[in-house]
């Protein structure tokens, strides 16, 4: 793997400066070294191509474990193990630590991901969501604005990787798609709300889960972005739809049902 991301360097280095062919020369051969002595914290650097350059802590990583692959699974297995890749990646100076949490310089980020990386793996990409996914932070959880600003930038470099290959969202996990909206919506960011609701509820749809619940829960939140934004028609119609949708699926009573109505009539009073 390293010695073809340093062939495709090779031929694609005539813009660089002489300078720069240095540094990626010496980054390249420390990333060697790594994976000599830690192939999966090799691995973990990669995927850290995906993510936000600062601000990379134990639990960001942890938190997305669950079926993802073996090597994942054994280096978030525990913190003195990511404690250990991350100390490994520290010696060759290819991370910096600091109290609580990690960081890539930013000459060093834009490595990864334009040269060491190079063509756009989706695991690694679908990695990435799902960890920064399964880290919101919904508003009943205590302190909860401080974990999801922290995943702000994180997001936002994940929608950055997507445009810059114009990639498939049906590729990834529609339910990582809906949580990235959730963020932007918890955090103001309406706009970028809006487009991953719409993601999510296009890939659910295109499944064949219109009638799911979670399908409903996009439609109400969609609604919800609309009316802040003072779109009040298509917040109508989104409304009415996830009304009749819990009502169907739930049943009249139901609290998702009543929610729904209250919703509706929030939106008739204003």
């Amino acid at each position: 793997m390293y010695e073809q991301s340093w062939e495709e360097l090779a031929e694609n280095s005539d813009g660089l400066m002489e300078y720069d062919r240095t540094l990626y020369t010496t980054w390249n051969l420390s990333l060697k070294q790594v994976a000599a002595q830690d192939p999966e914290a090799a691995e973990l650097f990669r995927l850290m191509g995906y993510l936000g350059n600062a601000d990379l802590w134990y639990e960001l990583f942890q938190r997305g474990a669950g079926s993802a692959p073996n090597w994942f699974c054994d280096i978030t297995k525990s913190k003195p193990r990511f404690n250990k890749a991350m100390a490994t990646l520290h010696s060759y100076s290819l991370i910096e630590a600091m109290p609580g949490h990690y960081s890539l310089h930013a000459c060093v980020h834009d490595w990864v991901l334009k040269y060491l990386i190079g063509k756009f793996d989706i695991a690694l990409f679908g990695l990435a969501m799902h960890c920064v996914a399964q880290n919101v932070a919904r508003e009943f959880t205590p302190k909860y604005w401080l974990t999801n600003s922290r995943l702000n930038h994180h997001a936002l470099r994940i929608e950055q990787c997507h445009q810059r290959e114009d990639g498939d969202w049906d590729v990834v996990d529609m339910e990582d798609v809906f949580k990235i909206g959730y963020l932007y919506y918890n955090i103001g960011r309406l706009k970028e709300a809006e487009a991953m609701y719409m993601r999510a509820l296009e890939g659910k749809e295109k499944v064949g889960l219109t009638e799911h619940t979670s399908t409903l829960s996009t439609v109400n939140n969609l609604a919800t972005i609309y009316a802040d934004q003072s779109k009040m028609d298509e917040a109508e119609e989104m409304f009415l739809r996830a009304l009749e949708g819990f009502k169907k699926v739930r049943g009249a009573e139901h609290i998702s049902t009543l929610g729904a109505v209250n919703n509706l009539g929030l939106l008739y009073k204003n």
